[in-house]
């Protein structure tokens, strides 16, 4: 049963200070549109629960006596250009502006400004923009550029600077999953290829440490994340324990334990930094490289640093700096022909502060 008020009502209800029930059919769409134009709202409407119980309004005020908005029912909606929201129950504090929705029993679903993501609960400031997102589901932002999406955080923090661009923060207590898909023209995740997954799982940390920034067009900015970080593509993977990429400057940069794979080549170090620009990748803080072939592998130890062009891999023409060495170890094989996979490293490589 859908309800409206008139506006009439709802000025009422502001200076009377009394909270009461609505019974006028009215009550929803033009409280809401009156309090929270703000976001934009064009309509409100709220229906009975689907086993009959009628659905409840109520109009109060808060401690400064600014109106307070309330409603229970089988379906509550907000339905805008800049907002789409489906709940349980919602309340509108006119003072504060802050909306809060809970979805019980169903799941909080909310669309704005290119988001797509569901939740439990979801609080939401409309003078600045924040957000905040409870046992969230998957969270997709769709970008000029590219499509992300985040899963595997309980929280979503979307907080919103003066310049229009939001701070991304997630929070989970096991594996948090960003992937990064280009749409057409876009360049994916540092330029590395169409889809790139990072996967962050607590090490060293109580928990995953992960952020993003996006600018006012909902472009990907800049991405931050520390613990155990995996990040893999069609063509490559890479182990850190941090990992940070600047779309601005077109660099990305891992610390840490690092370990990387692409085509023929392996390698670790401390430190990794890929230019977007130039294509070159540099390993410093203890690098090794791995070339292997048929027979055996190319091993290029004890420089202080070395940078080749990562959409090559050409390592014979990388830039080596420090004293270092080459050597080749030819693989044994077993009766059947066929060399042994090779161990994996196991000493630990410690950035110093």
């Amino acid at each position: 049963m859908k309800r409206h008020i008139a506006a009439a009502a709802v000025l009422f209800a502001a200076t009377a200070f009394a909270q009461e029930e609505q019974s006028d059919p009215a009550a929803n769409r033009n409280f809401l549109k009156v309090l929270a134009g703000s976001a934009g709202v064009a309509e409100f409407i709220t229906e009975n629960f689907a086993d009959g119980r009628p659905a409840i309004t109520t109009i109060g005020q808060d401690e400064n006596g600014k109106p307070v908005f309330h409603a229970v029912g089988g379906k509550l909606l907000i339905d805008s250009e800049k907002l789409f929201l489906r709940c349980n129950d919602l309340t509108f504090n006119a003072g504060t502006e802050q909306l809060v929705a809970v979805g019980d029993p169903d799941r909080v679903e909310i669309r704005a400004e290119g988001m797509e993501a569901d939740c439990a609960r979801l609080e939401y400031f409309l003078s600045t923009g924040d957000i905040l997102l409870t046992d969230t589901g998957p969270v997709s932002q769709e970008t000029p550029e590219n499509s992300v999406r985040f899963e595997g955080m309980d929280v979503f923090r979307a907080s919103q600077g003066e310049d229009g661009g939001r701070t991304v923060k997630l929070e989970g207590p096991d594996t948090i999953t960003v992937a990064v898909s280009a749409r057409e023209g876009g360049e994916g995740f540092a330029g590395l290829g169409d889809q790139v997954t990072i996967e962050t799982r607590p090490y060293r940390t109580e928990a995953p440490d992960v952020g993003a920034e996006l600018t006012p067009e909902n472009d990907l900015a800049r991405f931050r994340a520390k613990g155990d970080v995996k990040v893999t593509s069609e063509s490559f993977s890479l182990l850190s324990e941090e990992l940070i990429y600047n779309a601005v400057e077109g660099l990305m940069e891992a610390n840490g334990r690092i370990f990387l794979k692409r085509d023929d080549i392996e390698a670790e170090c401390g430190r990794l930094v890929y230019d977007e620009a130039t294509g070159k990748i540099s390993l410093s803080v203890l690098p090794v490289i791995r070339q292997r072939d048929a027979d055996g592998v190319t091993v290029y130890y004890n420089y202080d640093s070395i940078t080749y062009l990562f959409s090559e891999g050409d390592i014979p023409d990388a830039d080596f700096r420090g004293p270092g060495g080459i050597k080749y170890q030819q693989i044994p094989k077993d009766a059947t022909g066929t060399a042994p996979a090779p161990p994996e490293p196991s000493r630990e490589i410690v950035i110093p502060d």
